[in-house]
């Protein structure tokens, strides 16, 4: 089914269950496009053709918003009997999918003949697609001029290692993508998150709400009390917080006589802000204090920065830690809540997520210093210094990369400029790097 409401008397592709001609299936589907001139009914018509070529259960797009990263399935065409997925796949963190950004970046398809292949190196993608039933899959990327992600069949029945049909259906899907983009580019803007119980809520370097309407940028919470009771309940969401708690968290020492009836006041104010993206009832009274609403679906950057942290310790791969590893990048914009860093119960978890990027960075660096990119270790090596100057190791990645990029010159200026930050293990290190290069 495509996402939104089926219009009554679609055209169909004129092909039974048992047909997979493929020149059959390609006149049947250019006879219709050409006289077809709606954008998603072009696509749904061009699913249902991958559907009857590969005999699958579902053909489908899924787009990559890569200011979110994340992928989105947007339109879906199903088998008879065959449940759709489209509803349960508006957020999928391609942080759990390394793999397929790399299949991006590469342009290659992915093609899994049988999922138990997949369960010892790929346990969260195996779990991911084994809960909707996929026991085989064959996808193929696209990125063309507005849009990029993935056409795919899941159990493909026929020609299930053959990628060609659905590179031919991409190129007549990516023109009517890009068509709908144009004609509705406000209303799509965030369409990547088309559930209204779906929250993206971003808190490094700026607090950003994103819903199914419409973005909340930083500068629109006038009203400190709410900004800081909204995002601790963001940071802290997994338990309830007693009273007591959230006015210490809000006014720190003072002593408020009626906290109830004060921190009542505090989320009037902030539903009314909360309202101009159609989520007045985000924060709710519950037990005799205030939560968030359990009926959203809230996804944080902070969340999905742990969660691929933790797929970085557990993968080996270059090419997958690579894509995680700039994943971490894209994600940490900033210090944690730099606007109000200075409360006493954020101040620890700035300490902590900065500390924490770093040491993954510094990792990253090490990888990629293996590797000989050392164009990127520069790069990357700057931006890690505006954060800390103090980051000796930093200091010690960019200097190697520039004496071995061919800068010996600048390498030993900047040496020279460094040596204050460096301690006397990576000094000597330095210098014993810089009298090879010279024998």
């Amino acid at each position: 089914m495509m996402n939104g409401d089926r219009k009554e008397g679609i055209c169909r592709l004129n092909v039974d269950g048992n047909g997979c001609d493929y020149l059959r299936i390609l006149s049947d589907l250019e006879t219709k496009l050409r006289n077809n001139t709606n954008p998603k009914e072009k696509i749904e018509l061009a699913l249902q053709g991958a559907l009857m070529f590969y005999g699958a259960d579902r053909a489908y797009v899924i787009e990559v918003d890569d200011e979110l990263g994340i992928g989105v399935n947007t339109y879906e065409c199903c088998a008879p009997g065959i449940a759709p997925e489209i509803d349960n796949l508006q957020f999928m963190p391609f942080e759990m999918f390394p793999r397929w950004l790399c299949s991006l970046k590469s342009d290659t398809p992915i093609i899994i003949t049988d999922l138990e292949q997949i369960k010892t190196e790929f346990l969260e993608e195996y779990r991911y697609l084994e809960k909707r039933s996929v026991n085989s899959l064959l996808a193929v990327p696209f990125q063309k001029r507005l849009n990029a992600g993935f056409l795919g069949v899941d159990n493909p029945k026929r020609n299930v290692e053959d990628p060609g049909f659905l590179r031919l259906v991409i190129l007549c899907i990516v023109v009517e993508l890009n068509e709908i983009l144009l004609q509705e580019w406000r209303e799509r803007r965030y369409a990547s998150i088309k559930q209204p119980t779906i929250i993206q809520a971003n808190l490094f370097g700026k607090l950003e709400i994103i819903s199914s309407t419409d973005v909340l940028k930083d500068d629109s919470f006038t009203n400190e009390s709410g900004y800081v009771l909204l995002t601790f309940l963001l940071l802290n969401r997994k338990r309830e917080h007693p009273l007591r708690l959230l006015t210490d968290v809000i006014w720190e020492s003072t002593d408020m006589g009626n906290p109830y009836n004060s921190i009542k006041n505090v989320v009037y104010r902030l539903r009314k802000t909360l309202a101009c993206i159609g989520l007045r009832d985000l924060i709710q009274a519950s037990h005799g204090t205030f939560t968030l609403n359990p009926n959203y679906t809230i996804f944080t950057d902070v969340e999905r920065f742990d969660d691929a942290c933790k797929r970085i310790d557990n993968s080996s791969d270059p090419a997958i830690l690579q894509a995680l590893y700039e994943s971490i990048i894209g994600l940490y914009r900033g210090s944690l809540l730099p606007r109000y860093d200075f409360y006493h119960w954020l101040m620890p978890k700035t300490l902590y997520y900065q500390n924490k990027f770093l040491h993954y960075m510094k990792r990253y660096l090490s990888m990629l210093y293996r590797e000989k990119n050392y164009l990127r270790v520069q790069e990357l090596s700057m931006d890690l210094l505006s954060i800390d100057m103090y980051e000796s190791e930093v200091h010690y990645y960019l200097i190697k990369a520039m004496l071995m990029s061919g800068s010996k010159t600048l390498s030993q200026i900047y040496f020279r400029q460094a040596e204050p930050y460096l301690t006397d293990e990576h000094m000597q290190e330095v210098k014993t790097l810089f009298t090879s290069c010279r024998t």
